[in-house]
């Protein structure tokens, strides 16, 4: 199938880079970047082997508009992932929002993109296609709006409450990851 990932910015373009390398070696037959204007030229000669889509940008970053353009992309995806390398900046949970609410296939939220959601994690619940979100100790934290250690201590119940207030699949990375269904 074909796998979107949208994020990349100046200095984190190696987390969007490492997703769609991930993405083909699990076996996606086509995958698609969704990365800044800017930074478009980094990606065609860092990943030979998958397509790159300039979407508008500002100062290095995804501009809150190229949501319509990564909405545009996914119109041939079988899943799209979110966030890696997206950074934080003003206009992230206005992009992340978008997409999250126009995207009509399985969508994985990562990194950044789960920053862009802290106190918006309920928006997820319209979504009608999985919703997977990954997020670490201090990611889900910030999602909770509560301290990671508090995380730490009662890991099961935090992501059972992330997966109730979302709607999504929580899966809590750590030694001992945690897959929680809503």
């Amino acid at each position: 199938g074909h796998v979107l990932v949208a994020g990349g910015a100046r200095g984190l373009t190696g987390a969007p880079g490492l997703t769609a390398t991930a993405a083909m070696r699990a076996g996606a037959g086509y995958v698609t970047v969704c990365v800044p204007d800017s930074l478009n030229d980094i990606f065609e000669i860092k990943l030979t082997e998958v397509m790159s889509r300039a979407c508008p940008a500002s100062d290095g970053h995804l501009d809150p508009g190229a949501a319509e353009a990564v909405l545009a992309a996914t119109e041939r995806a079988a899943a799209v992932a979110l966030g890696p390398g997206l950074g934080r900046w003003d206009g992230a949970p206005e992009l992340v929002a978008g997409v999250a609410a126009g995207v009509e296939v399985p969508l994985v939220i990562d990194a950044d993109g789960l920053n862009a959601l802290i106190a918006r994690l309920g928006s997820l619940r319209e979504r009608s296609n999985a919703t997977v979100l990954t997020p670490h100790e201090g990611e889900l934290g910030r999602l909770l709006e509560t301290e990671s250690a508090q995380v730490r201590a009662s890991r099961l119940e935090s992501a059972r409450q992330a997966a109730e207030r979302s709607g999504a699949i929580v899966v809590l990375k750590g030694d001992d990851s945690i897959v929680v269904h809503p």
